[in-house]
């Protein structure tokens, strides 16, 4: 039987303004004097991050390191499910998991000054300086250890005869740098976001995985002077990790905009609801996002560049998606707990801030398939978690038209047996037609620019 104490805090949440976004794990504190948060009826915990355990006893903030696995705590309450989503035990407690968020607590006891935590918009600037800084700090000893274990670029290697004289000069450089760049994410996001908000840890692991995905085929090409994975062992894995960002969006979507993806300038009662077939929608946008990142990975800072405007185009759509007034005024798609996603990008823009210091011309890293395919995997999620899937064509407009290029360029030579471009990606045929490397990276940057720009204004239309 639940305490008045619980019953209390049941309630407090349910008329919260959005409760959906705070799941419990089903069970009491394990440590006595824990900061404990009762989780509503409709709560389902999944994917959690435990960086910091956070506990408050004598008005002093003692915090905990934890490690934890993602795991699903799913359990059915006796009840059964609710529209199809699995409700909570009832007594379920959320941890202080993890997240300097959890400092607001301190304005409750009279130090005002840590209410700042509560604020998005202060927590994705820290997120950015830190990510920025790590970055900095580590790139270093990330790069001096490369080069002592010899994993350098191999351009010999390229089909392109054309590429191979051109980049001669890169041969040696280190690659594989994208540890640097995801780390340094991953660590800003598990410190200044709210894991309590499903799209965290989502953001979290996707990110993971896939930059796991391009470690081990960085590691092939380095270690066993091979190609790497083959395209369709590669596409695989992302369409594996697709599916399954595509069910959880889907399991945790409310029922009425389940499976639904929104369109622009169209009013919301015309959208498309894709039912199950919405996994299959988020494996091949989370697939393509990967791979268009990863082929505009070929110039010095080209890829970085493109991927920080796309960022913080993508974290003020999130910011919008989050607030219920803008979503309203801008008439976008209401998500609730989106908000949080704008400190993502805001972490993932000052990651690759940091990282240009060292991947500018002339790059002294690259940062390989373990870098590309997880940014490109990270700002797939976001546009499918705020549902601007579609706009993701005009954002990332650059690497939208660096993956048509190789497409259009396979697609010609083998109906009509000639190419439309001198050489793909797109990049490359303005090389061989003879603009210089920094024009090039300097050029496409300006056209991503203003792309984001273009994107944001549209969202009143």
């Amino acid at each position: 039987m639940r305490t008045p104490v619980q019953m209390a805090g049941m309630r407090e949440l349910e008329e919260a303004e959005a409760p959906g976004i705070v799941w419990g794990w089903g069970m009491e504190p394990a440590i006595p004097g824990a900061v404990a948060v009762r989780a509503p009826r409709e709560v389902r915990p999944v994917l959690s991050i435990g960086v910091f355990t956070t506990r408050l006893k004598r008005g002093k903030l003692r915090l905990h390191g934890v490690l934890s696995c993602a795991r699903s705590l799913c359990k059915k309450d006796r009840g059964g499910s609710e529209n199809g989503r699995y409700r909570g035990t009832g007594d379920g407690v959320l941890r202080g998991l993890g997240v300097l968020y959890f400092l607001h607590l301190f304005s409750d006891s009279g130090l005002e000054a840590f209410g700042v935590f509560r604020a998005v918009t202060f927590r994705a600037a820290f997120a950015a300086l830190f990510a920025f800084i790590m970055c900095v700090t580590l790139g270093p000893h990330v790069i001096a250890w490369l080069r002592q274990r010899k994993y350098g670029e191999n351009t010999q290697k390229s089909d392109s005869e054309f590429i191979a004289q051109k980049h001669a000069v890169k041969s040696g450089t280190p690659t594989m740098g994208g540890v640097i760049l995801v780390a340094s994410t991953l660590c800003a996001v598990a410190l200044f976001a709210r894991s309590d908000v499903v799209f965290v840890p989502l953001a979290f692991f996707t990110m993971l995985a896939l930059a796991l995905v391009g470690f081990y085929d960085d590691w092939i090409k380095l270690t066993r002077k091979e190609k790497g994975l083959t395209i369709r062992e590669k596409l695989c894995f992302q369409a594996v990790v697709g599916l399954g960002v595509g069910y959880l969006l889907y399991a945790y979507s409310p029922s009425g905009a389940r499976g639904a993806v929104a369109v622009p300038f169209v009013e919301a009662a015309f959208w498309p609801t894709l039912g199950y077939g919405y996994l299959i929608w988020a494996g091949v946008v989370l697939t393509a996002s990967s791979n268009a990142v990863n082929l505009t990975d070929g110039l010095d800072g080209l890829a970085t560049l493109c991927t920080i405007t796309v960022a913080v185009a993508f974290g003020l759509m999130a910011y919008f998606s989050g607030h219920a007034g803008m979503a309203q005024h801008l008439a976008v798609p209401r998500v609730p707990g989106a908000e949080e996603l704008a400190v993502i990008c805001a972490a993932l823009a000052g990651a690759c801030l940091g990282f240009l210091w060292f991947n500018a011309h002339p790059a002294e890293v690259f940062m390989g398939d373990t870098g590309s395919l997880a940014l490109g995997g990270l700002v797939g999620l976001v546009a499918l978690s705020i549902k601007q899937e579609l706009m993701l064509v005009l954002v990332g407009g650059v690497f939208v038209a660096e993956a048509l290029s190789v497409l259009i360029q396979i697609a010609s030579f083998r109906w009509f047996g000639r190419r439309v471009f001198r050489i793909a990606p797109l990049h490359h045929h303005f090389e061989k037609v003879g603009w210089p490397e920094t024009k090039i990276v300097s050029r496409f940057f300006i056209v991503s620019v203003l792309l984001a720009v273009f994107s944001i204004a549209t969202l009143r239309v």
